[in-house]
């Protein structure tokens, strides 16, 4: 009866393929702004769907984390699918719940504005859910867009791989 989430991004171009199961996340930080790419599968996700509660009272209602649809725990799955259109400069920020339920969107956002190395955003943004209580597994990887150009100056300043994904299993 156990299952897992799936959140899977495909860059072709200035294209990102998505398909998601679950309550993982995929995000999009583009400009100062952090837009959800992904929709939960969850029973309260569908509660606020439904207008049976509200944002704010999903966000600390008990059954938050009952998951709808999950990979492994039926014979077939569909996933949902998405695309969008990235631009250079945009940040991707997959996570599971272990952040998202830790650091509000603001503080995310906060986070994502910083200038700083990949593998070190990844650092900060696992050690604010882990000040906050860390109280799942808080996986994340972030991946910045930039033109190959861009790429190879920076990777010869920094001296070494720029994606990044970094995990705290608990």
């Amino acid at each position: 009866g156990m299952g897992t989430t799936l959140t899977i991004g495909i860059v072709v171009g200035d294209i990102l393929y998505i398909g998601h199961i679950g309550d993982s996340r995929l995000y999009l930080f583009r400009e100062g702004n952090l837009y959800q790419l992904t929709s939960d599968h969850t029973l309260v996700s569908l509660m606020v769907k439904n207008g049976e509660i509200d944002r704010e009272e999903a966000e600390h209602h008990p059954q938050k984390n009952i998951i709808t649809k999950a990979l492994g725990t039926s014979g077939s799955v569909e996933p949902d699918t998405y695309v969008a259109k990235l631009k250079e400069e945009d940040i991707l920020l997959g996570s599971t719940d272990g952040l998202t339920d830790m650091v509000t969107k603001e503080e995310l956002q906060e986070l994502l504005a910083q200038p700083l190395p990949l593998n070190i955003l990844c650092d900060r943004l696992i050690e604010a859910a882990n000040e906050k209580g860390g109280l799942d597994n808080i996986t994340v990887i972030v991946a910045k867009i930039e033109s190959e150009e861009k790429r190879e100056i920076r990777k010869e300043k920094e001296g070494g791989d720029l994606d990044a994904d970094r995990s705290n299993d608990q």
